[in-house]
C-alpha cells in the first residue's frame, strides 16, 4: 500500500497521527508527514 499526504490539504490537527501513529508524524511546522520505512 502506498500512503501520501497532500500538504495543501493538511489541516495539522493530528487526526491521521492519532489513527495511525506508526505511519504518520507531526513535525514542528504543524504539518503531518508519512514516516520513512
Amino acid at each position: 500500500m502506498k500512503v501520501w499526504i497532500d500538504q495543501d490539504l493538511c489541516t495539522g490537527d493530528g487526526l491521521c497521527e492519532e489513527i495511525a501513529p506508526d505511519v504518520f508524524t507531526l513535525l514542528d511546522d504543524g504539518l503531518a508527514y508519512v514516516k520513512e520505512g
